[in-house]
């Protein structure tokens, strides 16, 4: 008996005589090795990609790696995986196969302190040219998306190790201590509602106002343990450093106390006639500023003697002594955060005359301001849920980045690339020039009321 059937290859199969006789009938290769029936094909699976999503701290000279459950067609991957800067330039790169990995590699190194953002899409294709399955569904367009991450690439805040973040905790009465870009490190307990934090020039030291406790402690930078103590007249806040020398302003003491940060001794302590509060210094180190709580006036002490030497009027609007008092180290220029006047003031340093720099709507009050570290001109405020960038020559045309909560302190590390921020119960870590997102590192109080970084770098 002889008969015929059609197979399922598109051959026939003809019996004779018990015999199955295979005959090939116009076999067709298609493409991709997608299944002409409703048959089970095992389709690659993505693993993940690395760097991975907020990576940080990233080698300029790495290669993102794309990870699956089977080796992959490197060659389908061009056009479908794309890696672009925040501006959305697109960094050329070629592709290549590595076990289950595909592996994309820049054409030239990518640029320092980044934020690079990978996407990966469509119908890519293991070895047997199978396309990839999402969820157990085969994508087979060039849109979906598969895989995403972004990371951030190294900078000169990463060169040479890293700064260390010292946090003022008021509440607690701790400083907490922020290394390895964003690691806590250490807490140092002990003190009594802290109000301010100065470091020693060589950064062997940092000194806190022990406020509660009319004192000022000195913590050894190496070990992150209080080494000595100084007592000083009541209420010790607002603190600046110069050289070698600490300065502390005492509220209620009515007193400036300078502090030798070499040989850990209190120099000298100056009576003052009227309550101070918050301080910064000049260029040159001849020249303290302060506000008198009373007048609300601007004071130019000398700092050889603590004479007062000059007042400007109405440098703030109420008696607080909540809001930074910075002065520009390229200019000399003095900037005073007026807190409750919904302003930022500005004067030279001979204290000439004020000029409004910046004003802010009701409810948002500028209470941090920093400078970008040489004279790049740059200036970060946070003012109510915001931490705003800009240029001294426009404060009028600023960007900026909205929180849920009130930012309290801000600070930008030496090299002026990372911005540090507070919110209630967090620190966030901002890429300065762009005040991208990087991190949020959660901590346990709200109490976190001032920021400063090291002056020295840490493997």
């Amino acid at each position: 008996m002889q008969g015929q059937h059609r197979g399922k290859a598109g051959g026939l199969l003809i019996t004779c005589g018990g015999l199955i006789i295979v005959a090939l009938v116009q076999l067709r290769c298609l493409p991709d090795r997608e299944p002409t029936a409703p048959i089970e094909i095992d389709r690659p699976i993505q693993r993940g990609i690395l760097p991975g999503p907020g990576a940080l701290v990233v080698s300029r000279s790495t290669f993102v790696r794309l990870l699956f459950n089977e080796g992959m067609n490197a060659e389908t991957f061009y056009g479908h995986f794309t890696l672009s800067d925040e501006s959305a330039h697109l960094v050329p790169g070629s592709f290549v196969g590595a076990d289950t990995t595909v592996v994309f590699m820049p054409s030239q190194p990518l640029a320092p302190a980044t934020v690079y953002s990978g996407v990966l899409r469509g119908r890519i294709r293991d070895a047997q040219n199978i396309s990839i399955a999402l969820e157990g569904t085969p994508i087979l367009d060039d849109t979906t998306v598969i895989m995403t991450t972004w990371f951030y690439t190294e900078g000169d805040y990463s060169q040479n190790g890293l700064h260390h973040i010292f946090m003022r905790d008021k509440k607690e009465g701790k400083v907490r201590v922020i290394g390895q870009f964003d690691s806590e490190l250490a807490t140092v307990p002990g003190f009594g509602a802290p109000e301010g934090m100065a470091l020693s020039s060589d950064g062997m030291h940092l000194f806190v106002s022990s406020t509660s406790k009319d004192s000022v402690y000195s913590i050894n930078t190496q070990t992150n343990s209080i080494e000595t103590g100084f007592r000083v007249a009541a209420y010790p806040s607002s603190m600046t450093a110069y050289g070698n020398y600490v300065y502390v302003i005492s509220i209620n003491g009515r007193a400036l106390t300078k502090i030798n940060a070499s040989s850990l001794t209190v120099e000298r302590q100056t009576t003052l006639t009227f309550y101070p509060a918050r301080l910064a210094i000049s260029p040159d180190g001849t020249t303290l500023y302060t506000i008198d709580q009373v007048t609300r006036d601007l004071v130019l002490i000398r700092e050889s003697d603590g004479v007062v030497t000059k007042r400007l009027a109405n440098a703030v609007s109420t008696q607080v002594v909540t809001g930074d008092l910075v002065v520009d180290g390229a200019t000399g220029n003095v900037y005073i955060c007026n807190s409750k006047g919904l302003n930022i003031k500005v004067t030279d340093a001979a204290a000439t005359s004020f000029t409004t720099f910046m004003t802010f709507a009701a409810g948002v009050e500028p209470l941090g301001f920093a400078l970008t570290p040489g004279n790049s001109g740059v200036f970060f405020v946070a003012a109510g849920k915001t931490v705003q960038r800009g240029t001294l020559a426009r404060p009028d045309s600023v960007s900026s980045v909205v929180f849920p909560g009130a930012v309290r302190a801000i600070s930008v590390v030496p090299t002026g690339d990372i911005l540090y921020a507070t919110q209630s119960l967090s620190v966030v870590i901002l890429d300065a020039r762009t005040l991208a997102l990087l991190k949020e590192i959660a901590v346990t109080s709200s109490g976190i009321e001032g920021i400063l970084p090291s002056t020295t770098k840490y493997q």
